[in-house]
């Protein structure tokens, strides 16, 4: 009887973490399609989602923060993006992913000052607790992550490195972010899906 209950009793476990690990999720990878989320939106102080985007072919993701230098040397490079293309269906969305205890400058108050001594005319997303940017497997900020509406559902279709060159906006030979959004919108292939972001850790 003791060897049946504990047998049992080992049978339980390991059905218990058989389900605990199935689970978890793992991070999104080139063709997964992405969930909806909320998280505030301090331009608007509203809570935003991603459904609310649903007219849009391309939604750009950017995981970016106040306090990172190599982030603060892409947010005129961001504003001119989201201004090139305004006028099609492409929708730019910042998320700060840093804990604003280890990073105070990345809390609410800072981005709100942040987004509008900037001009941002796009979502910037409050997410201290990394929900989102676990599951993009964003490391970085800033990391760039482009999403195609297929059939109403967001695809993933290119994650990192916004160009080649964080430190001089004028010597960039590679513009990965926008050859991405180029080639969908164009509905061609895209040459380069995956570059590895340069930049500063996310703060947990």
């Amino acid at each position: 009887m003791v060897l049946i209950a504990m047998a049992r009793y080992i049978l339980l476990v390991f059905l218990f973490c058989s389900t605990l690990f199935a689970s978890a999720q793992s991070p999104y990878v080139l063709g997964d399609k992405i969930t909806d989320f909320t998280l505030l939106d301090v331009t608007s102080n509203s809570n935003y989602q991603l459904s609310a985007h649903s007219d849009k072919e391309i939604i750009v993701v950017i995981f970016t923060s106040n306090d990172c230098p190599y982030s603060k040397l892409y947010e005129d490079r961001i504003n001119k993006l989201a201004s090139q293309y305004s006028d099609k269906a492409v929708q730019v969305v910042l998320v700060n992913p840093n804990n604003p205890q280890s990073s105070p400058e990345d809390n609410v108050q800072n981005m709100k000052a942040k987004a509008q001594s900037k001009g941002f005319n796009f979502p910037y997303l409050a997410d201290p607790q990394q929900k989102l940017a676990g599951r993009f497997g964003a490391i970085r900020t800033p990391e760039a992550f482009v999403l195609k509406n297929i059939n109403g559902n967001f695809i993933l279709k290119y994650k990192g490195a916004i160009d080649d060159n964080p430190q001089v906006n004028s010597d960039v030979h590679s513009f990965f972010l926008k050859d991405a959004i180029d080639a969908l919108l164009n509905h061609d292939t895209i040459k380069v899906s995956e570059m590895r972001a340069t930049g500063c850790l996310i703060k947990k």
